[in-house]
């Protein structure tokens, strides 16, 4: 079952300036952009499928499932469970961002993508 957000954050000045998150129950996005601790961002094509209605989070490596979801005014943030930690994606109206955080490292990837909620 997803939980919502019981407390919704302040908006940051990043989030805000993403727009509204995407109308669709399931949606594709492939970010552009990785980035991996501290070093620099390289080009990347990875891809993802999320599908609120059903609770679930799919790329390459399989189906994960999102365990919250905070719908807010200039944003929809999911919390997705991983194989050693949590993912947070955040889908504005034109950008995603998707961070993992990785618990066997400690280890740290940020996904940046300008994806338009299609289907």
């Amino acid at each position: 079952m997803i939980r919502s957000f019981e407390k919704t954050a302040p908006v940051l000045g990043l989030i805000a300036a993403m727009g509204a998150g995407p109308a669709l129950a399931e949606t594709s996005c492939t970010f552009t952009q990785e980035c991996f601790q501290t070093l620099e961002c390289e080009e990347s094509a990875y891809e993802v499928t999320v599908d609120l209605e059903a609770g679930t989070f799919s790329d390459l490596t399989g189906t994960r499932d999102i365990i919250a979801v905070n719908d807010g005014a200039m944003a929809k943030t999911a919390v997705i469970e991983g194989y050693a930690g949590y993912q947070l994606l955040t889908m504005g109206a034109h950008s995603w961002i998707l961070t993992i955080h990785n618990s066997a490292g400690p280890a740290q990837l940020t996904y940046y993508g300008d994806c338009e909620g299609e289907k």
